[in-house]
């Protein structure tokens, strides 16, 4: 399968946009599968520039219901008029950020409600052979502390609380002895995810693909680099293939990096392998 990264925080050259986003195109033999959208178009200008035809891809997953991984629904389904988009039931949700007080909605746009082409996922799913969703992690270990300043609000709730993630889920790809896993932001955390993944299926994936959300964007902070490093260390010991950026964060990419070694890529907008 080929990977290309249409959105992240960085770019690899200045012809390449970047934004504060995450949207991952998968080529399999059989398909072609988008994973999450980026905050706004810049995903579909990326594409363009890369050799992607966004109206040929023929599934959507969002990884959960923040505006920088759904923010370029708007975008793709006016540029595509066939693929499904599969959520989490919780996506629509109410989700903010709080910094210095102040609440900033960070959802994804209700006005994209009602949708056709919508699938609301309860739990997990088995889209077809090579491709399944999970979701329903619990934060065990090793859970990110930059979780701290995100809230949720339920209708008819007069506060927020604080954000469990119940809208996150997960993309397994399986092709020619290759298990692909994708996550978005790994909000419930990247070890409580993994750990998930071995009790429900009895192993680990060959290749993790995703952001790790070791890097506050609102709070403009990392994690404790000792956090960073004994999630290094759980990473090491899985002998997985790992490739993460976007909420990973420069500070912590580099401990990681120091700790995994060549099990460890960085990824940014433009960047492209192939996993065979």
């Amino acid at each position: 399968m080929i990977v290309t990264v249409l959105s992240e925080n960085t770019s690899i050259s200045p012809e390449i946009k970047s934004e504060h986003g995450l949207s991952i195109h998968v080529k399999t033999k059989r398909e072609s599968i988008l994973f999450d959208t980026g905050a706004g178009s810049i995903f579909l200008e990326n594409a363009k520039k890369l050799g992607i035809d966004i109206s040929s891809v023929d599934k959507v997953i969002i990884s959960h219901g923040h505006y920088d991984h759904g923010g370029g629904l708007p975008a793709f389904l006016e540029a595509n008029n066939k693929a499904l988009v599969y959520l989490n039931k919780f996506a629509f949700g109410n989700y903010y950020s709080v910094k210095e007080g102040i609440e900033k909605y960070i959802g994804l746009d209700k006005k994209l409600l009602p949708q056709e082409r919508f699938i609301f996922i309860d739990g997990d799913v088995k889209i077809e052979e090579e491709l399944e969703i999970f979701s329903g992690v619990q934060q065990k270990i090793l859970s990110p502390s930059c979780n701290s300043s995100l809230y949720m609000r339920d209708e008819g709730d007069e506060k927020s609380a604080t954000d469990v993630f119940r809208h996150e889920q997960n993309l397994i790809i399986r092709e020619e002895g290759n298990t692909v896993l994708l996550s978005g932001c790994a909000h419930n955390g990247i070890v409580n995810i993994l750990e998930h993944y071995v009790n429900k299926y009895g192993g680990l994936p060959t290749h993790v693909i995703g952001g790790f959300h070791l890097y506050s964007h609102s709070s403009k902070k990392s994690e404790d680099p000792i956090t960073v490093f004994e999630v290094g260390r759980y990473l090491l010991d899985s002998a997985a293939e790992y490739y993460t950026g976007h909420c990973t964060g420069d500070e912590a990419y580099n401990i990681l990096k120091r700790t995994m070694g060549q099990m460890l890529h960085k990824i940014s907008a433009g960047s492209v392998f192939e996993i065979i």
